[in-house]
């Protein structure tokens, strides 16, 4: 329910029955872009965009599946890792052009 006023929010406007191609035109237009990432299944939020301040905590709950302090890239200025695959990401984080909303989700 949330997606249209944020979407709106960024000045792209209803996509009604406009093509992908239009869409696309429009997010370079505004240099705007929001992605949204459903995670199921083996890989989930708190092994992509760790939280480093709850640490012992999934250690003790899920110590099978925590990664190694080898495995997390540091974020500057934050209290999250990310997965170490994700050095693109981070590249682009440092670069103020990447962001992450956490714990957003639905029943």
């Amino acid at each position: 329910m949330a997606v249209p006023g944020v979407v709106g929010s960024m000045g792209f406007t209803s996509p009604g029955i406009r093509s992908m191609q239009e869409l696309l035109r429009e997010a370079a237009d505004t240099d705007k872009v929001l992605v949204m990432i459903f995670l199921e299944g083996g890989n989930d939020g708190l092994n992509t965009v760790i939280p480093l301040d709850s640490m012992s905590g999934l250690n003790a709950v899920r110590n099978r599946v925590v990664l190694n302090e080898s495995d997390i890239l540091n974020v500057p200025d934050a209290n999250v890792g990310f997965h170490k695959k994700m050095s693109d990401l981070l590249r682009l984080y440092e670069e103020d052009r990447f962001q992450v909303i956490q714990n957003v989700g639905y029943d």
